[in-house]
């Protein structure tokens, strides 16, 4: 019997207690024992989320509590309480398919070079479902945005190396954390499969960022924090 989880699945809540369990589902289909959650409760307020979280608890999951501070501090929190050689952040409202855990892992035990294993996603909530088909690794790309979600499958090793992350970004913290990862030289696999699903919300941070004066503020502080890097507005 396994006495070590290989992957560490990483959930930080903030009021989502009406999707965590749906969450916490899709990572317990997956059919082998390889894995530990890590719900990291970012100080929610909203009653439904907090009982929830109680129950939780109650039923034995490890759950992390903290003052709210967004969700790359929830997600740093959450990883250094980790046991697992490789990381899965998972958000409390989206949920991945349980072969995503299995695949990632295939692919980051049987070529050491790669850090990065991530996948094609459906975005769903707002109607039709959407599939959304992202492409190879490709630094010219991501130096217009980002294109790999934070749900994908890395080596403990590389959040050490990034120094976690970045807790002064309002969001976008995703992107920096790759082109940190790809500055370093570490390289990414893509997985051109459906592994995760993607829930659209109208209060989602990503939606505050598409504000202009927000987005360049998050822009400006990448720049200054990572002078060899070059932003190609799309």
């Amino acid at each position: 019997m396994r006495t070590e989880p290989v992957v560490s699945v990483i959930i930080p809540c903030y009021n989502d207690g009406l999707y965590l369990t749906e969450a916490l589902a899709s990572v317990e289909g997956c059919p082998d024992d390889v894995y530990e959650i890590i719900i990291v409760d970012d100080g929610s307020t909203e009653p439904t989320t907090l009982e929830v979280l109680a129950q939780l608890k109650s039923d034995g999951y490890r759950i992390l509590e903290k003052e709210h501070g967004g969700p790359s501090s929830a997600r740093n929190v959450g990883i250094r309480e980790s046991r697992g050689k490789y990381i899965l952040p998972l958000d409390a409202d989206n949920k991945i398919k349980p072969d995503y855990i299995t695949q990632g892992l295939k692919i980051l035990e049987e070529s050491p070079d790669v850090s990065v294993a991530y996948g094609d996603c459906i975005r769903f909530g707002a109607g039709d479902d959407e599939r959304v088909y992202v492409s190879d690794f490709s630094m010219e790309r991501l130096s217009c945005g980002n294109f790999i979600d934070t749900c994908a499958i890395y080596r403990r090793g590389l959040w050490v190396e990034c120094g976690g992350y970045d807790e002064g970004l309002v969001g976008w913290e995703d992107w920096e954390f790759w082109i940190h990862a790809a500055l370093v030289g570490r390289k990414f696999r893509h997985i051109p499969e459906v592994m995760f699903y993607y829930r659209i919300k109208k209060e989602s941070v990503n939606r505050r960022c598409s504000d202009p004066e927000v987005a360049r503020g998050i822009v400006e502080h990448i720049l200054k924090k990572h002078p060899g890097f070059s932003y190609t507005p799309p």
